[in-house]
């Protein structure tokens, strides 16, 4: 993408899902990287908004929508347990419709994780999965101070069926 793109940056609403599924979709279309075995398996619409509406309400948690012209071409979060003993620990992952590669998104998505985790202090430590094929992730990650930590080996399947090994990258908070 060669134009400057305007994007707004907000919290997830439960007026979101059907674009957030969209666009996860969509994701899962346009790459090879995701490290989950599904984009979201379907579910019906109830469940989905109350999903949305029970993790917009948990402390440890946040969703963020990163917007163009009105559409959704971004996901962002940060999900932590409350009440049990890795309650200080949030899992990040990162989504972007591939059109918006290359032009900062990435690092403005995480950075907002980042920011918004640290000023919470209630946890102490991010952490995520990537393929190691994903060497552009790898690099936005390890560059917002992100390490590895490890690597799972034949973590996750390709489209063609092969299996690949996943980095556990992790950040440790203020």
């Amino acid at each position: 993408m060669s134009e400057e793109v305007s994007v707004i940056i907000r919290e997830v609403t439960s007026e979101d899902h059907q674009a957030v599924q969209s666009l996860m979709q969509k994701v899962a279309r346009e790459t090879d990287f995701l490290t989950l075995n599904s984009p979201n398996p379907p579910q019906n619409e109830l469940k989905e908004v109350t999903q949305v509406e029970q993790l917009c309400q948990s402390l440890n948690t946040l969703i963020l929508v990163a917007l163009a012209d009105e559409e959704i071409i971004g996901l962002a979060s940060i999900k932590g347990e409350e009440g049990s003993n890795t309650s200080h620990i949030g899992e990040v992952g990162i989504s972007v419709a591939r059109d918006y590669w290359g032009i900062g998104l990435g690092q403005l998505l995480i950075g907002e994780l980042i920011t918004w985790a640290e000023a919470l202090g209630n946890l102490k430590r991010l952490e995520l999965r990537v393929q190691i094929r994903n060497e552009r992730a790898v690099h936005l990650y390890q560059k917002v101070g992100f390490e590895i930590e490890g690597t799972l080996k034949n973590a996750a399947f390709t489209a063609e069926g092969d299996l690949v090994d996943v980095y556990m990258m992790g950040l440790l908070l203020n």
